[in-house]
């Protein structure tokens, strides 16, 4: 069965208004798409269209990460200044004392961008429409994660945290 196959059955068994994907291998660039964009319009879905994926890409992330250690390419135990030197210092963290497992197990103490006062009034609030296309670079999500103190000592802790996920990708 090919992708364009498993599309069309998605909207046409299952339901849904309309479905998607892209398949990138380098340069080259595949896109399908099954349905429709806008249930009002009939409006097809365009290649180049954004869409969020969300959470799904912690999984995909973590995933990598630990495959990069079974095939020592990194260790678990290696701290994120080694690989982003620099990154995640100042207002009492500190890069050289957060390892990959920290990350991994929400033990960075690390403070989460997305309990960020800012953050909040912009995606958790009527404000949400006016914010809900804006961008963040991974830098400028770990920036306002140091802007707070550190939730606990590494490794001394657990809490959830979104900016593990952001620094692990």
């Amino acid at each position: 069965m090919t992708i364009t196959q498993i599309l069309d059955r998605a909207v046409t068994e299952q339901g849904y208004p309309g479905m998607v994907a892209e398949v990138r291998d380098g340069a080259q660039r595949w896109f399908g798409s099954a349905g429709v964009a806008e249930l009002g319009t009939g409006r097809e879905r365009l290649a180049g269209e954004q869409f969020r994926v969300g959470s799904i890409t912690k999984t995909f992330t973590a995933t990598v990460v630990l495959q990069l250690a079974a095939e020592y390419v990194l260790s678990l135990e290696d701290t994120v200044e080694k690989w982003l030197p620099g990154l995640v210092q100042g207002n009492g963290h500190d890069g050289s004392r957060i390892t990959i497992r920290h990350l991994l197990s929400h033990s960075s103490g690390l403070f989460a961008f997305t309990l960020d006062k800012d953050i909040l009034r912009r995606y958790a609030s009527p404000e949400l429409l006016a914010h809900r296309f804006d961008r963040w670079t991974p830098e400028e999500l770990v920036r306002i994660s140091l802007a707070h103190p550190a939730d606990f000592e590494p490794g001394k802790g657990f809490a959830y945290s979104n900016t593990n996920f952001v620094i692990r990708g």
